[in-house]
Protein backbone atom coordinates (compact mmCIF):
# COMPACT_ATOMS: atom_id res chain seq x y z
CA UNK A 1 0.00 0.00 0.00
CA UNK A 2 1.46 3.58 -0.58
CA UNK A 3 1.05 6.06 1.82
CA UNK A 4 -2.51 7.95 -0.02
CA UNK A 5 -3.93 4.57 0.36
CA UNK A 6 -3.51 4.02 3.84
CA UNK A 7 -5.83 5.69 6.13
CA UNK A 8 -3.50 7.39 8.68
CA UNK A 9 -2.48 7.26 12.04
CA UNK A 10 -4.69 9.45 13.29
CA UNK A 11 -8.13 8.20 11.30
CA UNK A 12 -7.31 4.98 12.84
CA UNK A 13 -7.09 5.75 16.53
CA UNK A 14 -9.95 8.26 16.37
CA UNK A 15 -12.82 6.73 14.38
CA UNK A 16 -12.67 3.47 17.09
CA UNK A 17 -13.27 6.41 19.51
CA UNK A 18 -15.80 7.97 18.16
CA UNK A 19 -17.74 4.72 17.66
CA UNK A 20 -17.55 4.20 21.12
CA UNK A 21 -18.34 7.59 22.58
CA UNK A 22 -21.56 7.41 19.99
CA UNK A 23 -22.69 4.60 21.10
CA UNK A 24 -21.86 5.08 25.16
CA UNK A 25 -24.21 8.56 24.69
CA UNK A 26 -27.28 7.14 23.02
CA UNK A 27 -27.82 3.81 24.63
CA UNK A 28 -28.42 6.13 28.20
CA UNK A 29 -30.45 8.77 25.98
CA UNK A 30 -32.64 6.06 24.17
CA UNK A 31 -33.42 4.78 27.48
CA UNK A 32 -34.07 7.58 29.11
CA UNK A 33 -36.27 9.18 26.52
CA UNK A 34 -38.03 5.88 26.74
CA UNK A 35 -38.47 6.00 30.03
CA UNK A 36 -40.03 9.63 29.75
CA UNK A 37 -42.27 8.28 27.14
CA UNK A 38 -43.81 5.68 29.83
CA UNK A 39 -43.84 7.84 32.76
CA UNK A 40 -45.43 11.18 31.48
CA UNK A 41 -48.40 9.47 30.26
CA UNK A 42 -49.22 8.04 33.97
CA UNK A 43 -47.99 11.31 35.88
CA UNK A 44 -50.56 13.34 33.63
CA UNK A 45 -53.24 10.74 33.56
CA UNK A 46 -52.79 10.89 37.84
CA UNK A 47 -54.01 7.57 38.06
CA UNK A 48 -57.33 8.37 37.06
CA UNK A 49 -56.98 8.22 33.20
CA UNK A 50 -55.12 5.03 32.48
CA UNK A 51 -52.89 5.98 29.10
CA UNK A 52 -52.38 3.07 26.75
CA UNK A 53 -48.92 2.34 28.29
CA UNK A 54 -50.46 2.26 31.73
CA UNK A 55 -53.68 0.48 30.83
CA UNK A 56 -51.40 -2.22 29.36
CA UNK A 57 -49.11 -2.53 32.44
CA UNK A 58 -52.32 -3.25 34.28
CA UNK A 59 -53.61 -5.77 31.95
CA UNK A 60 -50.26 -6.98 31.96
CA UNK A 61 -48.80 -7.07 35.69
CA UNK A 62 -51.81 -6.65 37.98
CA UNK A 63 -54.64 -8.08 36.42
CA UNK A 64 -53.41 -11.08 34.59
CA UNK A 65 -55.46 -10.99 31.08
CA UNK A 66 -53.40 -11.50 28.48
CA UNK A 67 -56.43 -11.85 25.80
CA UNK A 68 -57.57 -8.17 26.87
CA UNK A 69 -53.95 -6.68 26.66
CA UNK A 70 -52.60 -8.38 23.38
CA UNK A 71 -55.99 -6.85 21.49
CA UNK A 72 -54.72 -3.36 23.09
CA UNK A 73 -51.56 -3.60 21.97
CA UNK A 74 -52.79 -4.91 18.67
CA UNK A 75 -55.15 -2.37 18.00
CA UNK A 76 -52.17 0.22 19.00
CA UNK A 77 -50.28 -1.28 16.49
CA UNK A 78 -52.85 -1.14 13.70
CA UNK A 79 -53.67 2.66 14.58
CA UNK A 80 -49.82 3.15 14.41
CA UNK A 81 -49.08 1.42 10.86
CA UNK A 82 -52.73 3.26 9.17
CA UNK A 83 -51.07 6.58 10.60
CA UNK A 84 -47.46 5.70 9.30
CA UNK A 85 -48.75 5.05 5.77
CA UNK A 86 -51.43 7.73 5.16
CA UNK A 87 -48.05 9.92 6.15
CA UNK A 88 -45.68 8.48 3.84
CA UNK A 89 -48.57 8.87 0.88
CA UNK A 90 -49.32 12.82 2.15
CA UNK A 91 -45.72 13.36 2.25
CA UNK A 92 -44.66 11.51 -1.42
CA UNK A 93 -47.60 13.85 -2.43
CA UNK A 94 -46.25 17.05 -1.29
CA UNK A 95 -42.41 16.09 -3.23
CA UNK A 96 -44.07 15.10 -6.81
Amino acid sequence: MTTEERPTTGAAFVVPLLVVMVVAFNVPLLCMLGLGFYVTPAILGGGRVPMIASLLEILINQIPRWETAATVSTILLAATLVFFALYRRLDRRATI
